[in-house]
């Protein structure tokens, strides 16, 4: 074993040894104000309404019932949470 194969070793064997560094879970959503009311992001908005992020960007052009997104900066968006809220509380129920 060629001394740059120790050290590889060596080094495999201490990092195994640290303690795990625990996952941090998904990013926590965007909650803010603006002008009193709170945004929430795209995520957080999926998980209210109960779809996946990925429905909410179609809903922007073929559901005109739901909340019109906000742009919080170039490649973000969120919702306000009281309209999010007045659509879930409207959906018919079943």
């Amino acid at each position: 074993m060629s001394s740059a194969q120790k050290k590889h070793s060596q080094h495999c064997r201490s990092a195994a040894s640290l303690p795990a560094i625990p996952d941090p879970g998904p990013a926590a959503p965007i909650v803010t104000s603006k002008g009193g009311r709170v945004l929430i992001d795209i995520y957080e908005t999926a998980r209210r309404v109960g779809r996946h992020h990925l429905t909410l960007y179609r809903w922007k052009e073929s559901n005109p019932d739901f909340p019109r997104p906000i742009r919080v900066s170039p490649g973000r968006i969120a919702y306000y949470a009281d309209e999010v809220e007045a659509y879930i509380n409207n959906r018919p129920r079943t």
